[in-house]
């Protein structure tokens, strides 16, 4: 396999990094990976590793705000000043043409991790339908239903905190409000990111990387929000696109996913709608990241088989 970092330019001209991973045999398919929040794509260098080794070629893309496409550090956590959530999803699409641009044949699927279920979740919308058209199916990795309380009161917090810091000064608040539930059914904590994983190695390496877990701007945060609304928003559902075959995976410990009752609420959702091809699967004792978890073999092998089925 090789591995390369490359980038392409959005249509407003900003420089988005991703990565590539090529397997050193001829290609099935192609997955394309949107990273969570407070995260980068290079965190799924061993789940690449595993699809290259069974002929699928990767590519994953550092959104906005993130990783090698922030540039430094101190400009991870923003977006823009306006319309963050579609200027990421944008982001994405542009990727998907350039794959498409390198290897016109091959099919290709996208896979979202937490907030890149919400992306994926996006141009399934009938709006992008041209451009989910040319996916073979989705894996949503953690997704949920909904923001729960942050959802209710969350816009006056978002005008308030933007109002204080600039839209893209940092927002403890909201990084607390909306991360640190997570923690509380797994006390006593030996950190605050274990909700992450019951694997501590895992959960030590996200702590020690500079670019993830950092405190976001309020602006990204109403983003954000605004997103999952959109996504959740049944008079949105109905209009997906209805020939995408869905995969949805879940930790049964997941706080994302309400574990499991927010999982089963968007399958529910997406059967009402329509959907005829949805699969969903559960993992006893994971939690959020069962990409990167103790046990994600029977992970990668799930996803795997469900990728050979929809090759055409």
């Amino acid at each position: 396999m090789s591995k390369t970092l490359s980038y392409f330019f959005a249509d407003d001209g900003v420089k988005i990094s991703y990565f590539k991973w090529i397997p050193d045999k001829e290609i099935k398919g192609i997955v394309l990976i949107a990273h969570g929040m407070a995260e980068h794509s290079e965190r799924y260098d061993d789940f690449a590793g595993f699809l290259n080794r069974n002929a699928f070629a990767v590519f994953a893309n550092d959104h906005r705000g993130h990783g090698k496409t922030a540039g430094s550090t101190d400009r991870l956590g923003f977006i823009s000043e306006e319309n963050g959530w579609e200027i990421m999803v944008n982001d994405f699409l542009k990727m998907k043409e350039e794959v498409k641009s390198q290897y016109p044949a091959k099919p290709l699927f996208a896979l979202g991790h937490s907030m890149g279920t919400f992306i994926i979740r996006d141009i399934m919308l009938e709006d992008k339908k041209a451009v989910s058209t040319d996916l073979e199916g989705v894996i949503l990795s953690g997704t949920g239903c909904g923001l729960g309380l942050m959802g209710k009161i969350g816009k006056l917090i978002f005008k308030s905190e933007i109002g204080k810091k600039g839209a893209d000064g940092k927002s403890q608040l909201l990084h607390d409000m909306s991360f640190g539930k997570y923690n509380k059914s797994f006390r006593p904590n030996r950190t605050e990111y274990d909700w992450l994983s019951t694997n501590n190695d895992n959960v030590d390496r996200y702590i020690e990387d500079p670019c993830c877990g950092t405190v976001f701007s309020a602006s990204f945060f109403r983003d954000l929000a605004y997103g999952i609304e959109k996504v959740n928003n049944f008079k949105n559902i109905k209009n997906v696109n209805k020939n995408l075959p869905i995969f949805l995976i879940s930790g049964k410990e997941d706080p994302v996913g309400n574990f499991s009752k927010g999982v089963k609420k968007v399958y529910s959702d997406y059967i009402k709608a329509g959907i005829p091809d949805i699969q969903m699967n559960f993992y006893e004792g994971l939690r959020h990241e069962i990409l990167n978890e103790t046990g994600k073999e029977k992970v990668y092998k799930d996803i795997l088989n469900w990728l050979i089925k929809y090759i055409p």
